[in-house]
């Protein structure tokens, strides 16, 4: 049974929003096979707050005793900081150029994230077998202005088609989403060129609609389905570039994004969400972000052999660690996001 299907059956249609409903990325997603959906409230205000808390204070204590380079995700400058958490046996690190210094933790050490994954799958019903494998859970700083520049979390480790689930927290943020520059098909409509890159691919998407976004709040659960993943990329916004309560930003954000839902922009049209916001996880960290990741391995280790991994798949040998690494490492290497 595949996630999406567990939570539409336990929370139905009516919660279950579906981010690129009615807009010009519907088609192409279902043509390419994927989804973006959205649940809000997802987690409880109370629980929300303890778990914002919860990550600050567990970045902080490992900060002290690992050292920074344990938990920040730097290319050719510091991004954000996140914890790297692998779940039940399984052994596949999650790496790529910048969480080359980053610790990996299994979920044991740090309780809170333990008991995240258990109230997860229990309530909603998932056996082990069905259970994640990975937990990314990343912390952005409002007084750093920090964010994730445009990028896919496809990876050799995950299949191309893919479930991803993230819980906000924190102060609100936007996600957006728009053609995968890296696995452009041709559904797109886009004809790729050395040329078509930065401003120009940027103003193409924008004149085709196919660039999309949608706010969120503490407690909201993003997940994505299918193949969005393979033809999608996505990032945050920065916090300097957030709605300022003006109609003015609010509709420059709209342009740049036109396949945004009916939904997103009412949401993005009131100025209470987005000034004067108050504290929402219940310490003085300036209304930072928090967003915590679940994603499962399909394409585990086979050398060293993953305990995850079936049996007859050892014979197979040819996904190995340090392959892995050397692929992500050139693949996934950060760059410097253009400027909006």
């Amino acid at each position: 049974m595949t996630w999406h299907s567990r939570l539409m059956e336990k929370y139905g249609s009516d919660r279950v929003e579906d981010i690129v409903h009615a807009t010009t990325m519907q088609n192409k997603a279902e043509a390419m096979g994927w989804g973006l959906h959205i649940i809000r409230n997802f987690v409880p205000k109370e629980k929300a707050q303890q778990l914002m808390k919860g990550l600050s204070s567990e970045i902080q204590r490992i900060t002290l005793q690992e050292g920074c380079q344990a938990v920040q995700i730097k290319g050719g400058r510091l991004w954000y900081e996140s914890l790297q958490i692998l779940l039940g046996h399984c052994i596949c690190e999650y790496k790529y150029y910048g969480t080359r210094r980053n610790k990996t933790f299994r979920a044991s050490q740090i309780p809170m994230m333990e008991e995240l994954n258990e109230w997860l799958h229990k309530e909603h019903g998932c056996n082990e077998g069905d259970g994640f494998h990975q937990i990314v859970a990343n912390l952005y700083n409002r007084t750093r202005n920090e964010s994730t520049p445009w990028h896919s979390d496809a990876n050799m480790l995950l299949k191309d088609s893919t479930e991803v689930l993230c819980i906000y927290l924190g102060t609100p943020g936007i996600y957006c989403f728009q053609p995968n520059r890296a696995q452009m098909d041709e559904r797109w409509g886009i004809s790729m060129s050395d040329k078509m890159k930065g401003v120009k691919f940027r103003q193409t998407c924008i004149d085709l609609k196919l660039r999309g976004c949608a706010p969120l709040f503490a407690g909201d659960l993003l997940f994505s389905t299918g193949t969005f993943m393979r033809y999608c990329e996505h990032k945050e916004f920065k916090y300097n570039d957030l709605p300022d309560g003006t109609p003015e930003k609010t509709h420059q954000i709209i342009r740049r994004y036109p396949a945004t839902t009916i939904a997103s922009r009412q949401l993005l049209h009131q100025p209470d969400h987005w000034i004067n916001t108050p504290q929402t996880d219940g310490t003085d960290t300036n209304q930072n972000r928090g967003v915590i990741t679940f994603r499962k391995t399909d394409n585990h280790w086979r050398n060293p052999r993953c305990p995850e991994l079936p049996p007859v798949a050892v014979l197979n040998n040819v996904h190995t660690a340090d392959k892995q690494r050397r692929v992500q490492n050139k693949k996934r290497k950060v760059e410097e996001e253009e400027e909006e």
